[in-house]
């Protein structure tokens, strides 16, 4: 009989490393030959894993067998994030080249966390892709409040 507190924590180990790929179960299942189905219960710690399909997922998702194994799968943002924090730093730097003055880094810093902060919740629920453009008061106006 499989240990399922073990089950358990490879289970939350692979949700936690899918997550951080940004990929989805079916893309994840596909790209390893399983299918869905069999990664859910895998993910849910109902099915156990296989050493073979723990090192493709490891493989899959560029984390240590290990630390799936342990749960210490890091917590980073996904690339898509990444992406999108890149797209609202360069809104602003495209807004900052019409300006005379150069703001200081902790004005563009909290600029930046403050149009990602209310684009994210928007963009990741609807998958729609950020709108920066209507943030261009929003950036004139925070770069000059300090």
């Amino acid at each position: 009989m499989a240990d399922t507190s073990k089950n358990s924590i490879i289970g939350k180990s692979l949700q936690l490393a899918r997550s951080n790929t940004g990929l989805a179960m079916v893309d994840a299942a596909k790209a390893i030959g399983i299918s869905q189905s069999q990664l859910s219960r895998m993910e849910t710690g109902d099915a156990a894993i296989t050493a073979e399909r723990l090192i493709d997922l490891a493989s899959l998702y560029n984390v240590a067998p290990e630390h799936l194994l342990t749960g210490l799968v890091d917590t980073t943002m996904a690339d898509p994030e990444l992406d999108r924090i890149g797209d609202v730093i360069e809104f602003i730097e495209g807004v900052l080249a019409g300006t005379t003055t150069r703001p200081s880094a902790r004005q563009i810093r909290d600029t930046v966390l403050s149009i990602y902060r209310l684009e994210a919740k928007s963009a990741f629920d609807n998958g729609k892709p950020f709108e920066l453009q209507k943030y261009q008061g929003v950036v004139t106006t925070l770069i000059k409040r300090e």
